[in-house]
């Protein structure tokens, strides 16, 4: 149930009535105004205005919402908070036909494939998965490849501070909290090196931001003695100004360590209370880096990894030329197509 009162400046919904006193009437200044349902009402001068969407959508409060934006799909609530219009026909269009072609030769022969398009959201559940094949591809032999002992070897690490009420400002905190809590002199000696993500679940006023990181070092001390908290997490507060729960677990296997993380790259719905707290994760994560690296990890030159066929063990080379695509497709049509297509596309 929606409580009766509100302090001034906020809005409360119920399933009816908006019971709050708004900033003031655009008239005649007064404070005595009351919006109901969508309708903006000043009972000094009887100013009336409607409320659309927008407007109650973009307040930057916690909001109990009502059923007209509660059925608003995740489409329709970006594009009620100023999504960029290309971007959100890019996501329309995720999973579609997008008109092109490549071949795809290996020792099994050439295969023609059609290409859909893709919108690389993370809160898609088709782009997030090429997202995570990509992220295991590229950091997975580098992390294999580590020398791990006694004293230096790979674990996980998850900071989860207390929720946030802005999400850009907790983005921002947590972020900026990481590095300090890095910087301390314990910190310094015990971790060479990291790849963290940063997770967010919750919803308006309550957002859930954490860190999930693949940690390279010696082990850090997390257990508590005497004293209410352990050492790590008196130093993370001193860093954040912020009550916080950390948890560390080994890992035996690196394959399972970066599988282990890459749980926590993309979002999903469940992540989120209504599809508004998912559309406000979009548009405030937009073009910003969630994944990071730091210490010995920063700016590391890893080597891309040529594509091995897991039928013939055979390297994939993909043909993208429309042209050579054409030629190519129009051969593999024919009654009797020459054996290998590449020297025969050479000769012509």
């Amino acid at each position: 149930m929606v409580s009766s009162q509100a302090s001034e400046g906020s809005l409360l919904f119920s399933n009816s009535v908006i019971s709050s006193h708004l900033e003031e009437c655009p008239k005649c200044q007064s404070n005595d105004c009351t919006s109901y349902d969508t309708e903006f009402v000043c009972f000094s001068c009887h100013y009336r205005s409607k409320l659309n969407v927008k407007t109650i959508v973009k307040k930057n409060v916690p909001l109990e919402l009502g059923s007209e934006i509660t059925n608003l799909s995740l489409e329709e609530c970006l594009k009620v908070l100023d999504y960029p219009e290309k971007s959100l026909n890019s996501l329309t269009r995720c999973g579609k036909d997008s008109g092109f072609k490549i071949i795809k030769n290996c020792g099994c022969g050439s295969k023609v494939i059609s290409l859909t398009h893709h919108c690389s959201l993370r809160t898609c559940s088709n782009c997030s998965k090429i997202r995570k094949r990509r992220i295991i591809n590229k950091y997975l032999p580098f992390l294999e490849g580590l020398y791990q002992n006694r004293k230096y070897f790979l674990y996980f690490l998850t900071v989860s501070p207390k929720n946030y009420e802005n999400l850009e400002e907790g983005l921002k905190n947590i972020k900026e909290s990481l590095s300090k809590f890095l910087r301390h002199n314990y910190i310094k000696e015990r971790i060479k090196a990291g790849l963290y993500v940063i997770e967010v679940k919750g919803t308006e006023g309550n957002w859930n931001v954490h860190i999930h990181a693949i940690i390279y070092g010696r082990w850090i001390d997390n257990k508590v003695r005497n004293e209410k908290d352990s050492k790590l997490v008196k130093l993370f507060m001193q860093s954040s100004k912020r009550e916080v729960n950390i948890h560390i677990k080994k890992q035996n296997s690196t394959r399972f360590t970066l599988n282990y993380m890459c749980k926590y790259i993309s979002a999903n719905k469940d992540d989120f209370q209504t599809s508004l707290d998912m559309a406000k994760y979009i548009i405030v994560t937009r073009k910003k880096r969630l994944i990071h690296t730091f210490g010995e990890f920063y700016n590391i030159e890893i080597k891309s990894k040529k594509q091995i066929c897991s039928h013939c063990n055979q390297k994939i080379e993909y043909v993208i030329d429309f042209e050579v695509v054409c030629h190519i497709e129009e051969s593999m049509n024919k009654p009797d197509p020459p054996p290998d297509l590449y020297s025969w596309l050479d000769k012509k």
